[in-house]
């Protein structure tokens, strides 16, 4: 990595933020954020609802057609005084904050968090929603995903290169389809909410909703057991890392609380 990718890196990096969503029930849900004003995060809206819940949340909404916007945010709101105890978020520098206020979109799977607590202020990686995402592309992506398949408040950072693999209009967290970017990249539970990044220009392109592995999962293996040979009863996975982004150009002109934080 040349010197200019590593200046552009460390000034993402000290933008990043990690989320720390403890629930009533003793367990964490984890993403990753960051900041686009010197008080404003951006996340994914899911981490907040346990993750999975969030789509069976909208499917009882859209039973019932005659449900009017401001009902709606109530029910959601509702739901999340119910199992969310505490919410943290984790600065470049490990000091934890609370947020003042949260905004959230649950069809399109993003969240503006506001800080109350007091910090250091910075000056935000730029977010752009003009950038053309093409085929063959190079991107980062970092976050703080799990480790073995734990989510962890202390995972490490992680940072990988990855390519625009295709474009695919698809269900992810919500009811709508609408566009995602697909990514070669392996971008587990813990991760959701942070940027992809530019690697020439430095500026956040999009923002990472999720991730599915495809493989094979059917590979046996023999053992020797007193001169016989048997299979071994565990099998082995072979993923093939897929994850899901949404270009801050399509945020921008769907959820309106953004438009106060994007050019």
């Amino acid at each position: 990595m040349n010197k200019q990718s590593k200046t552009l890196l460390n000034a993402a990096r000290s933008n990043l933020v990690r989320i720390v969503v403890h629930l009533k029930d003793g367990r964490l849900s984890t993403g990753t954020g960051f900041f686009v004003s010197d008080r404003v995060i951006l996340t994914c809206t899911h981490i907040f609802f346990d993750c999975g819940s969030l789509y069976d949340l909208q499917r009882t909404l859209q039973k019932n057609k005659k449900v009017s916007d401001e009902l709606s945010s109530k029910f959601f709101s509702d739901y999340l005084k119910k199992i969310v105890k505490k919410i943290e978020v984790e600065l470049s520098d490990g000091s934890r904050h609370t947020i003042r206020k949260m905004h959230y979109d649950t069809s399109y799977d993003v969240a503006g968090l506001e800080l109350v607590s007091p910090y250091k202020k910075r000056t935000p990686v730029p977010v752009t929603t003009k950038h053309t995402s093409e085929y063959g592309e190079e991107v980062w992506c970092l976050g703080f995903p799990d480790t073995f398949g734990v989510l962890s408040e202390r995972s490490p950072f992680t940072f990988q290169t990855a390519r625009i693999r295709s474009f695919a209009n698809l269900r992810l967290t919500g009811i709508i389809k609408h566009p995602y970017v697909s990514l070669d990249a392996l971008c587990p539970p813990g991760m959701s909410g942070g940027p992809v990044i530019d690697p020439v220009s430095g500026a956040i392109v999009a923002q990472i909703n999720g991730y599915n592995s495809w493989g094979n999962d059917n590979v046996a293996f023999q053992k020797i057991i007193d001169g016989k040979k048997e299979f071994y009863g565990d099998s082995f996975y072979t993923p093939l890392p897929i994850t899901f982004s949404t270009t801050f150009g399509l945020l921008q002109k769907k959820v309106p609380f953004l438009k106060a934080w994007l050019s």
